[in-house]
């Protein structure tokens, strides 16, 4: 009875697996799909006849070609454009994240706690409704399609700097004493102890930094609306292009796996590092 009822067991777990399985293989089919869809139209020669099919009936470079040739198109100064924002936004918002994490994770001071469950509140409320009185504070400081526009909003962002304060706070007590014992300051075991054994949450910090700079719209298409096409970035860009009267469906496909691929090598190179970070985040020696 015992060997029949163990029996049972592994049979329905294994159907269990096999409809996970099942369950799995859809979900990625139905997010892949429109993107394996995209990659396809960007290589079409005629993307308005050959529309339904993901492999293209007449295999073509031209879209690519166009997009790069194109002089209303300056997709490589829109790369450019959206490099420098992305990459000057990710460190400064780092220095700061790093810093409000030590200040909230390891420095001790009276109202440390009520002061960051405050600002874990400000995560509650959407960011469409700052869109306003942003846009208001950019006005009176004359930044109205200005680069700092784009660069300067979002440093103050609470979800990762707190994933940085949970690694800071998962570092043994013992090795911040033993540094306050030989005389190191608060700013000393911050560079010196701090940052170098959570380097991983930096890492996944700045990605993930990078590429939601990387992939903005809404807010710069209103901070640098009116701005002359060279100084637009990447998704502004390809919007522009979806904009015009005579939409060219392939070389917009080439656009945005153009716009992909940068944020996608980033996250191929730090794809451990995510899975350490989610791993480690929360913990505690």
């Amino acid at each position: 009875m015992e060997k029949k009822y163990k029996a049972k067991l592994n049979i329905g777990e294994r159907r269990r697996k096999i409809v996970a399985l099942v369950l799995l293989i859809v979900i990625s089919l139905l997010c892949v799909l429109p993107l394996l869809w995209a990659f396809g139209t960007s290589f079409k020669k005629n993307a308005l006849t050959d529309v339904m099919s993901i492999i293209p009936r007449e295999f073509s470079f031209d879209n690519y070609v166009k997009l790069f040739s194109d002089k209303d198109s300056p997709v490589l100064r829109w790369l450019l454009n959206s490099f420098m924002v992305s990459g000057i936004h990710t460190v400064l918002y780092l220095i700061v994240a790093a810093l409000a994490g030590y200040a909230f994770g390891v420095a001790q001071w009276k109202g440390r706690d009520i002061v960051f469950g405050l600002l874990l509140a400000t995560a509650m409320v959407p960011s469409v409704i700052n869109l306003v009185p942003l846009y208001n504070l950019i006005t009176a400081m004359n930044l109205n399609g200005n680069v700092l526009a784009l660069i300067l909003p979002g440093l103050g962002g609470v979800l990762y700097m707190m994933l940085i304060r949970q690694y800071f706070m998962s570092v043994p007590k013992e090795l911040i004493e033993a540094a306050q014992l030989e005389g190191l300051g608060q700013f000393g075991i911050f560079l010196r102890i701090i940052v170098p054994l959570c380097s991983s949450a930096f890492m996944v910090a700045g990605m993930m930094t990078f590429i939601g700079s990387w992939n903005d719209y809404l807010w710069p298409s209103i901070a640098m609306a009116g701005v002359e096409s060279q100084y637009l970035t990447l998704p502004l860009g390809i919007a522009k292009l979806l904009g015009d009267n005579n939409i060219q469906y392939g070389m917009t496909m080439a656009g945005a796996i153009t716009s992909m691929l940068p944020t996608l090598i980033v996250y191929l190179f730090l794809q451990n590092k995510i899975i350490e970070s989610v791993a480690n985040t929360g913990s505690k020696s």
